[in-house]
């Protein structure tokens, strides 16, 4: 393993340490909950010597063949069987062979008999009672009638001696207090006759004991009752739980990095293509309350910084200049496109260009919400539409709040995305804008979305591929690549790492698919040529007061305007769209979104373009554009443009 991919394991192992530490304790608290069901056990141990006597405590001589050949009969059903019988136990030999350890020390003659138990004196009962059975049975100079016979008289021999002891020691007290000397000759004679019989005893005694039959096999040392559980075996066994359950998490991770082709930003690499393309360098990680316009709201910032840093290498893979039309894509969505593009875009519009931003996502383009925007009017429209090219721009050029730089929206269109970037009034239109404007900047379509991004990538002077670190696989990048250079004019500038050690989920899932908000404009159309007041207008979106003031919904708005439910609750929340409460819910009077639309759209004229500049186009003889009015007569002329009923409708 080299030094790059062992690097890249122990940055993964940092990277999931939380999922080590899970296993473990996942697995040592699954131990213990099986070793909680179960209950304490307890052990106990009888040592038996073999081949030793009263003279001779140490056994010698004894074969290894005999220790064995005791160990079998310890096990055998004629030996255990009178245990159970009478121990009372309700088990079968074969489940007290079970509970039952044997362990032979070989140069010490002995054998060990364990017995594991759930009772501690059950255990120690059973240990000895196979030891008196062992011992029973291996005796070969006696019946069990002659070794109680014989022990009866050493108990009464030990007892006679014990008596003649008591005697003589109280001669002895007395002698000492006696005056007369024929009485203290008379105490010395009993002494010494009380001496004589106690040695006649001890020695009579001697003889019985070395007589008496025994067993080779003596008791070493008896089981005693252990009240302590078998609590190291559980720490054991959970100890290898834990463990076992690191393995298997470090093991996975192992497994999981080495074959994961997702794309890793390393700094420390020298690489600086990836499948052929240059790599552009990376976008850092940016704080969510410093969203969008981080450029805007964090100008000092590093991250800032590396997007400055993207603009001049952008330059560089061009030869020298920034693009004056550069396309944005990705594989899927929020991989950081449009964003990318949004302060991109901003940030050329500080260095002073007149700066455009296309939303050439047409499906599901949200460049408009990033800007807090309407959508009424975008390039869907323009492109669908017949009318002169110049006679439409003002009318979907929108002002970005921001100096040098406009928008032009995605538009509302229902036509294929595809099918109107296919047409050559796309090229019309880039060729009239580029005129206008110093750079131009494309938010294209994810690649996943089909051949639109290829359209757009074709009309630039640029393609940068945006991929998400640790998300974005190379088998991605590469269906991107294959796609953008299905086309021969595609040229792709580079491929840009965002949002370095960030995880992102796609709001796409696996497939790309168009937009559809719960209410649509010829829904909000139809819904407003029926709008109803009182209690039967409780399930409309617009209702009509007594004084004959439409109020719209929160989703009527969003429709109205041609954004998200979530934006026009923020503009309640901050006070710039007014609002009333009826049945619970929320109502926008109309007036109140006539003056949002006052406010907050400001349209612009193209700029004109600079001397010596043809401002021709190819559909200039379809009509041309005079100098607009004021900005009243431009608003009025928008609202009156996107309320204009179909022609269909007004058919039907």
């Amino acid at each position: 393993m080299n030094a790059s991919i062992a690097t890249t394991m122990l940055r993964a192992i940092l990277r999931w340490w939380w999922l080590i530490v899970l296993s473990v304790s996942l697995g040592v608290g699954v131990g213990y909950i099986v070793r909680s069901q179960q209950p304490d056990l307890y052990f106990s141990e009888a040592t038996v010597i073999v081949g030793a006597d009263s003279n001779n405590p140490v056994p010698t001589g004894v074969d290894s063949t005999v220790l064995d050949a005791y160990s079998v009969l310890i096990g055998r059903n004629s030996l255990l069987q009178p245990v159970i019988d009478d121990l009372g136990l309700n088990i079968s030999v074969l489940d007290l062979m079970e509970l039952m350890s044997l362990e032979t020390n070989r140069s010490a003659s002995l054998i060990t008999i364990g017995i594991t138990d759930t009772d501690p004196e059950r255990a120690a009962a059973i240990a000895n009672r196979i030891v008196d059975e062992l011992i029973r049975q291996t005796s070969d100079r006696a019946t069990l009638l002659d070794l109680e016979f014989i022990n009866s008289q050493i108990e009464d021999m030990q007892n006679q001696i014990n008596n003649l002891q008591s005697q003589y020691n109280q001669l002895v007290q007395e002698a000492a207090t006696i005056t007369s000397a024929f009485e203290l000759n008379q105490n010395i004679e009993d002494r010494g006759e009380i001496e004589k019989s106690i040695q006649e005893l001890r020695t009579l005694l001697l003889s019985l004991i070395e007589n008496a039959p025994r067993s080779e096999i003596q008791v070493f040392e008896p089981a005693d009752p252990n009240y302590f559980p078998l609590t190291a075996n559980s720490v054991r066994d959970l100890l290898i739980a834990g463990v076992a359950g690191g393995v298997l998490a470090l093991l996975t991770i192992v497994l999981f990095t080495y074959f994961d082709d997702r794309l890793q930003w390393d700094e420390e690499s020298s690489a600086e293509t990836i499948l052929g393309m240059r790599i552009l360098g990376p976008l850092g990680i940016i704080p969510r309350n410093k969203l969008p316009l981080y450029v805007e709201s964090m100008p000092q910032s590093i991250e800032t910084e590396a997007m400055r840093q993207l603009r001049a290498r952008i330059a560089l893979a061009a030869g020298g200049d920034m693009p004056h039309i550069l396309t944005v894509v990705s594989y899927d969505s929020g991989e950081g496109k449009t964003l990318t593009t949004a302060n991109l875009a901003l940030e050329s519009a500080q260095t002073g260009l007149r700066t455009l931003i296309i939303d050439g996502d047409m499906r599901r383009g949200d460049m408009h919400e990033i800007f807090q925007l309407p959508n009424m009017y975008g390039l869907g429209d323009i492109l669908q539409s017949n009318e002169p090219l110049a006679n439409l721009l003002p009318n979907v050029l929108l002002d970005s709040g921001y100096e040098n730089l406009n928008i032009i929206p995605a538009g509302r269109s229902e036509a294929d995305p595809a099918a109107l970037l296919g047409r050559t009034r796309l090229n019309n239109l880039i060729d009239l804008l580029s005129k206008r404007y110093d750079a131009i900047f494309i938010d294209a379509v994810p690649t996943i979305g089909g051949s639109d991004s290829v359209f757009l990538g074709e009309i630039s002077d640029g393609v940068i591929i945006i991929v998400n670190a640790r998300r974005t696989r190379l088998s991605s990048l590469r269906r991107s690549k294959d796609e953008l250079m299905a086309a021969p004019n595609v040229n792709i500038l580079g491929v840009v790492f965002n949002r370095v050690r960030l995880q992102v989920t796609s709001k796409y899932n696996n497939t790309y698919y168009r937009q559809t908000p719960a209410l649509t404009p010829e829904k909000l159309s139809r819904e407003m040529a029926r709008s109803g007041s009182g209690l039967f207008g409780m399930r409309r979106h617009i209702i009509t007061t007594g004084r004959g003031e439409r109020l719209f919904s929160v989703s009527a708005c969003a429709a109205r305007l041609g954004v998200k439910r979530r934006t026009v609750q923020g503009w309640i929340e901050t006070g710039h769209l007014q609002a009333e409460s009826r049945f619970m819910r929320q109502w926008i009077p109309e007036s109140a979104i006539d003056m949002v639309l006052s406010q907050r759209i400001t349209t612009v004229e193209p700029p004109t373009p600079a001397s010596g500049v043809s401002e021709e186009s190819p559909d200039s003889s379809n009509g041309t554009h005079g100098t607009p009015g004021d900005l009243r007569a431009q608003r009025e002329a928008i609202l009156d443009f996107v309320s204009r009923p179909n022609k269909s409708d007004s058919e039907n």
